[in-house]
């Protein structure tokens, strides 16, 4: 076992903040999500790396188990939502069995081999892989059940979401500084900086795509990560600017975020970036339509298409100038193949969906066991790793809270919407890319559960007041 440069600096101050008041322990767990991309502990015999957003996520979560253990109180929430992740745990627990049963019958692709080029398949055998592939699901579910259990308050929630704003213009700060220095052929200055944070993953080559494009790595980590956050932080920051009750001071403060983080977006060269941008507008335009009258959403409609307007005028500036490589070419040759499965990743990624869906058509009931098969998406992977149960379970308890928050949306007065309009935004857009675009190894990223516990609690909050009125 061996402790990164940063883990000796980042390991003492957890250990401090746990110590302290949950508060500074959460806004520091918030923060540390940005930085999927180093580690704090490196344990060689089993090649693991704890990530820096897991570990300042465990001691939240057992700071939160042990003041409920010496208080004696468990607020647990016996909501539709939580009863819904229990069972998605237990389907998936249930599904560890079917390696045992199937005992080398069939062959699959390992989730331990690279993505890409594809290996051959094994055979499928119970290994100590299933198990911490459960063990990771199971920490996932208690980060949402303790982001829920910390920001129980409006300010807090609030708090939380202008931070996760600054954390998305970081991250594009960070990608666009590897760029640059790709650029000037300083890759020393990045391998430095990333062998300091202990990072599990980076190629420090600064491969090109097309002319002069390197590819974006970030805090986060790889291109399709880092346009993950990215659109998690513009859905929040850029949602607002529609909205005429917005103070101009913060309309100002989020049009610069939005701009920043777009830049970032466009420079990542990730397709998930440029597909998360289209459905950003679509489900804009969803959710405007249903809620204003026909008068205001042609007024948003005009804001969010001079949004787009500068959008491809930045791109194009961008790969024509600053890259010397035609905009044209770069969205024909590069994303729109890669989506039509005639270049880059996008024939591995269908290989391993329809792999995945024929494991499913065999095993409809619990798949082969949680951490039995690769994908490359998260839909496919549930269905061939946990069956229809599991898949259900946690595709039902996503569509819980986001009818929640839509019909509180709808009942919401004018200066309270764009919260919810913001998250609703937002999810439909990171879940979408994260169904077809992501493996289940996704579902490890804690912006996706903070994302999920805000607009829970949001929505709890609405009832409560409602409650509290009637009375």
């Amino acid at each position: 076992m061996s402790i990164s440069p940063a883990g000796y600096i980042l390991i003492p101050i957890g250990l401090i903040l746990f110590s302290g008041s949950h508060k500074n322990l959460l806004w520091a767990t918030v923060i540390s999500i940005i930085l999927w991309n180093s580690s704090v502990v490196y344990i060689d015999p089993i090649t693991f790396y704890l990530r820096t957003p897991l570990f300042f996520m465990c001691l939240l979560i057992i700071r939160n188990i042990f003041d409920a253990l010496v208080s004696g109180k468990f607020e647990a929430n016996k909501g539709k939502a939580n009863f819904l992740l229990v069972s998605f745990l237990i389907f998936a627990g249930l599904s560890l069995v079917m390696p045992l049963i199937i005992n080398g019958g069939i062959n699959t692709y390992p989730i331990s081999q690279e993505f890409f080029p594809i290996h051959p398949k094994k055979p499928l055998y119970f290994k100590l892989i299933n198990i911490t592939q459960y063990a990771y699901l199971l920490f996932a579910v208690l980060c949402f059940f303790v982001f829920c259990a910390e920001l129980k308050t409006k300010e807090r929630i609030i708090k939380v979401v202008n931070l996760s704003i600054l954390l998305g213009v970081i991250v594009a700060i960070s990608g666009i500084t590897y760029q640059i220095l790709v650029l000037i052929n300083f890759n020393s200055a990045a391998l430095n900086f990333y062998s300091f944070l202990g990072a599990p993953a980076l190629s420090f080559e600064g491969k090109l795509l097309f002319g002069k494009i390197p590819r974006m790595y970030s805090l986060v980590g790889e291109p399709g990560s880092t346009a993950l956050f990215l659109l998690f932080s513009f859905g929040l920051a850029s949602t607002p600017l529609f909205w005429d009750e917005i103070p101009s001071r913060s309309r100002k403060k989020n049009g610069l975020a939005s701009s920043i983080i777009l830049l970032g977006l466009l420079l990542s060269t990730s397709t998930t970036a440029y597909v998360g941008i289209v459905i950003f507008l679509i489900s804009f335009n969803f959710i405007f339509m249903i809620k204003f009258k026909p008068v205001i959403y042609v007024k948003a409609i005009f804001r969010i298409s001079l949004l787009g307007l500068v959008f491809f005028t930045m791109s194009f500036i961008v790969f024509k100038f600053l890259f010397d490589y035609p905009w044209c070419d770069f969205f024909m040759k590069s994303q729109v193949k890669k989506l039509m499965l005639e270049h880059g990743s996008g024939a591995t990624r269908w290989h391993y969906i329809i792999e995945n869906l024929n494991l499913f058509l065999k095993y409809p009931l619990l798949g082969v066991g949680i951490g039995g098969s690769r994908s490359t998406a998260m839909l496919p992977a549930l269905l061939s790793n946990i069956g229809l149960f599991g898949t259900l379970s946690f595709l039902l308890f996503n569509w819980f809270i986001f009818k929640n928050v839509f019909e509180t949306y709808l009942k919401s007065s004018r200066k309270d919407i764009f919260i919810t309009g913001s998250l609703l935004i937002t999810f439909l857009t990171i879940f979408s890319l994260r169904l077809f675009a992501r493996s289940i190894s996704g579902l490890l990223f804690c912006e996706y559960w903070l994302l999920m516990a805000i607009m829970y609690n949001v929505y709890l909050l609405y009832r409560k007041n409602i409650y509290e009125n009637r009375c």
